[in-house]
C-alpha cells in the first residue's frame, strides 16, 4: 500500500507540474514519466491513463473554479 501511495503521491506532482506549466493533454503520458515504477506489471498501459486522467480532472476542476468565480 505504501508503494501504491507514493506512486500516486508522485504522478499527482508530477501532472500539477505539467498542468500548470501549459503542457497539452497529447504531452502528459509521455512527460509524466515516473521510472521508479516502470517495472510494475501493465505499466506503460495504466500510467499513461492514469496521468491522462488527472490531467483532465485537473481541467475541469479548473474549469470549473473559473466559472465559479465568474457567477
Amino acid at each position: 500500500i505504501d508503494t501504491v501511495l507514493r506512486y500516486l503521491a508522485q504522478l499527482e506532482t508530477r501532472v500539477l507540474e505539467l498542468f500548470r506549466s501549459g503542457a497539452a493533454l497529447s504531452d502528459v503520458p509521455d512527460k509524466a514519466a515516473l521510472p521508479e515504477f516502470a517495472g510494475w506489471d501493465q505499466y506503460e498501459i495504466v500510467h499513461r491513463r492514469n496521468a491522462s486522467v488527472l490531467f483532465v480532472r485537473m481541467e475541469r476542476e479548473q474549469m470549473f473554479n473559473y466559472r465559479e468565480r465568474m457567477r
